[in-house]
């Protein structure tokens, strides 16, 4: 074998190496960014679904505090409650949207939000607030419940 092609056979060796070890590296790098962004976006919904869960229940919390107003020493701001609230809910379904969590959950507090809606306009007269409770009360603890295996199912 002559020193020409000993050189030759050297030079393609090497360049065929260092092509594999750049595809091999590149695959690698790839593979370790599709985790990483799969391991956030399971923290990201995991952290949905715990907010969502506290939500479901500081609703149900508000509703209780201005359904039971009249019997409680202090004094206490259905209108300011509701709205913040309805807010709270309606921002976080909409984020859920976004992070491609299960839709029955968002669409629980995005009905959930219109209720609230529903109840500011009735809280004067309290004509429709028993109707609402009857639908709100079962959908928020659907929601926790429902919230809280998906939790178990990301950790």
């Amino acid at each position: 074998m002559s020193l020409a092609t000993s050189i030759a056979t050297t030079l393609l060796g090497a360049i065929a190496g260092g092509i594999v070890s750049y595809f091999v590296s590149g695959k690698v790098a790839r593979d370790q960014i599709k985790a990483q962004y799969s391991l956030q976006n399971k923290r990201e919904r995991r952290d949905w679904y715990k907010r969502a869960n506290e939500l479901a229940e500081l609703t149900l919390s508000d509703w209780y505090d201005v359904m039971t107003s009249g019997e409680v020493p202090h004094d206490v701001d259905a209108t300011g409650k509701f709205d913040t609230r309805r807010e709270e809910l309606r921002r976080h379904a909409a984020v859920g949207q976004s992070l491609n969590v299960d839709y029955e959950i968002v669409s629980k507090l995005e009905q959930a939000s219109a209720d609230l809606s529903l109840a500011l306009t009735q809280l004067d007269s309290g004509k429709d607030l028993a109707d609402i409770e009857h639908e709100l009360d079962p959908m928020l603890e659907e929601v926790q419940e429902e919230s809280q295996e998906k939790v178990s199912e990301l950790s």
